[in-house]
């Protein structure tokens, strides 16, 4: 007996594409991030597709797709901070934002050992 895998095509994407753009605009600041964690979403789910086993709706498999790219997006995001520079400020009050926070630690980290040998 020869199992077929399911396949995503273009009924699918008209399906669920309005759904998956509102839940993804619903958790992400801006219309183009939300749309390129859609679109990362359809890719993982051409990917993973022959996994798919059926024991949920396409619809809450897609979803959970789409929350768990949002969370790489926000866990990417969490490591640095945009980086904003005013054209007046000088080097030494230049704001550490874009800065990792691991980098940002350290750096704080030498002054104080630096301070405390004073």
């Amino acid at each position: 007996m020869r199992t077929e895998h399911p396949t995503l095509d273009s009924s699918d994407v008209d399906r669920h594409e309005a759904m998956l753009s509102r839940y993804a605009r619903s958790r992400v600041a801006t219309d183009d991030i939300a749309k390129e964690l859609v679109q990362d979403t359809w890719l993982a789910a051409l990917t993973a597709m022959p996994r798919f086993a059926g024991r949920s709706t396409m619809s809450t498999w897609l979803t959970s797709i789409l929350r768990r790219k949002i969370a790489d997006y926000y866990r990417r995001r969490k490591d640095t901070v945009a980086y904003q520079e005013t054209p007046d400020a000088s080097p030494q009050h230049r704001s550490l934002q874009g800065v990792p926070i691991l980098q940002q630690l350290m750096a704080r980290e030498s002054a104080e050992r630096v301070l405390d040998a004073m």
